[in-house]
C-alpha cells in the first residue's frame, strides 16, 4: 500500500505580543507558488517602465516590496492565529486581514520570517539525521 500525502504543510505556534501565530516552514511550496506568481505579475504586468532585468523584485521600491511579501505570506507562511484582539474586538484569521497585518507591522512581519526560517532549519536538519541513521547511509556495517 502506497501513502500519499498532499497538501501538507508543517506548522510551529509561537507567541507574539499575546497573540499565538500558526507558522509553516519557510520555503514551502504554497509559498514558493504564491510568491513566483506574484513576481510573475511584476514582469509581465502594470510595470512595464522600470527596467527588466530577470530581478524586477529587487527593482520595486521597499513598499512595494514589502507589499509582496506580506500578499505572500498570508496564508502560506502565517496560516492562523487565535487570541487577537484590536479595539476589543476579536480578529479573526483570512489572508486578507493577515496581509494587512503583516504589511503594516515591520516587526511582526519579521517575526513571522525568522520564526519560518528557524522553522525550516529544523525540518531540514531533521531530515538529514534520519537519512544519516538509515540502513541504507551505513556502509553495510
Amino acid at each position: 500500500m502506497a501513502l500519499s500525502i498532499t497538501k501538507t504543510v508543517e506548522t510551529v505556534k509561537r507567541e507574539y505580543n499575546g497573540v499565538a501565530l500558526e507558522i509553516a516552514r519557510a520555503n514551502n511550496r504554497q509559498f514558493r507558488d504564491k510568491f513566483n506568481k506574484l513576481r510573475r505579475g511584476i514582469a509581465s504586468g502594470s510595470n512595464r517602465h522600470r527596467k527588466k532585468d530577470g530581478n524586477e523584485f529587487s527593482n520595486l521600491s521597499a513598499e512595494e516590496q514589502d507589499r509582496i511579501l506580506a500578499k505572500a505570506y498570508a496564508g502560506t507562511i502565517l496560516v492562523n492565529w487565535s487570541g487577537f484582539v484590536h479595539e476589543e474586538k476579536k480578529v479573526l484569521f483570512t489572508e486578507e486581514n493577515a496581509e494587512d497585518l503583516l504589511f503594516n507591522d515591520d516587526l511582526l512581519r519579521d517575526f513571522v520570517a525568522e520564526e519560518a526560517a528557524d522553522f525550516d532549519t529544523f525540518i531540514q536538519e531533521e531530515k538529514e539525521e534520519l537519512v544519516k541513521k538509515s540502513p541504507a547511509s551505513t556502509d553495510g556495517a
